[in-house]
């Protein structure tokens, strides 16, 4: 009978003190000029927590406008959920791609104030002999 007590009293403290994962974030509009060379590549903006990509288009963007996550904040997340999350804050995170040129993946500098231009050159795809 005591060891019953000392388990009811037990997930009493453990039910008390851990929380559930909570996620607040804003999702802010923001203009992004996006070029690449060669010109003429698509620019799909990747989406957090499994949510579907937009694609934005293909090369030259110009002052386009994407959402972005900003005022993150978290708990009693799992640490390769937070650094997902984290990836994406303030930040446009984009693939782009052309046929004949290896894929660009990356997290795009944006600013509420003004438009970012990003250049990206891409890379021929690797031709095996």
């Amino acid at each position: 009978m005591k060891s019953l007590v000392v388990f009811s009293l037990l997930s009493l403290f453990l039910a008390g003190c851990c929380s559930a994962p909570t996620l607040n974030f804003v999702l802010e509009p923001r203009d992004v000029t996006i070029i690449t060379e060669p010109a003429g590549a698509e620019v799909v903006q990747l989406q957090p927590l499994e949510q579907p990509s937009v694609t934005l288009g293909t090369t030259p963007l110009e002052g386009i406008t994407v959402s972005v996550m900003n005022h993150v904040s978290m708990a009693n997340l799992a640490t390769p959920k937070t650094q997902e999350l984290l990836r994406y804050a303030g930040t446009v995170v984009v693939r782009i791609s052309k046929p004949g040129y290896q894929t660009f993946e990356g997290a795009l500098r944006t600013d509420e104030h003004q438009v970012v231009t990003h250049r990206i050159v891409l890379q021929p795809e690797v031709t095996k002999p």
